[in-house]
């Protein structure tokens, strides 16, 4: 019995060794990055598709369409976009490859006379329909926006607002954005609820 287990013992001992060399063997000069180990050569690729980015400021272009419109116009202007955290892990495990937490500011002036100009103001997230695209490109994502509406005068009201866009170029250092949706407002619904769109340009200062 005794010599049983000395034997069994040994064995077990082997196995971890050569699972202990094997391991060794798999990832030598290798790097975590994400879930995955990569070796020196696939790491320089993988850190093309798998990065993120905090505080990239941006500007851009705004249109607004609200529902009466015929009396109070269209409205259009600047739109200041800080994109707070970029998140971009373009592999094989589930979940969107780009997911973003963003503000968004906007001020818009009417194409009428004599009505007052709106500001926008939300923080938004948007995530991508795709998890491994795999593409700096035309990548599409929805989002949700949550945030006030601001005209002298409607006053003040909070609105929120489903969208779904595009990544038209997503690189690590920039990122041009096309973005549209439906604003709700919680007062003065049947006059300023309406569509939106925007398309913005962000960028890494460091």
């Amino acid at each position: 019995m005794k010599t049983f287990k000395i034997i069994s013992i040994l064995i077990l001992i082997s196995q971890i060794t050569l699972f202990h060399i094997a391991a060794q063997s798999r990832y030598t000069d290798s790097t975590y990055l994400k879930g995955r180990y990569y070796s020196a050569e696939d790491l320089v690729k993988a850190k093309k598709y798998i990065f993120d980015d905090r505080f990239m400021p941006g500007i851009g272009y705004s249109y607004f369409q609200p529902s009466k419109s015929d009396s109070i116009g269209v409205f259009h202007g600047v739109a200041v976009k800080y994109l707070l955290y970029r998140n971009v892990t373009m592999n094989e495990n589930s979940g969107p490859s780009h997911w973003t937490i963003y503000t968004k500011f906007n001020l818009l002036s009417s194409t009428k006379e004599n009505i007052s100009q709106i500001f926008l103001y939300s923080l938004g997230v948007d995530l991508s329909f795709e998890k491994d695209p795999h593409r700096y490109y035309f990548i599409p994502y929805f989002g949700l926006e949550i945030g006030g509406l601001s005209q002298k005068s409607y006053g003040t009201t909070i609105q929120f607002t489903p969208s779904a866009g595009v990544h038209l170029i997503s690189k690590k250092n920039f990122t041009l954005d096309a973005t549209g949706g439906y604003i709700y407002p919680i007062r003065n619904f049947e006059t300023l609820a309406g569509w939106y769109g925007d398309l913005c340009f962000n960028f890494v200062l460091w």
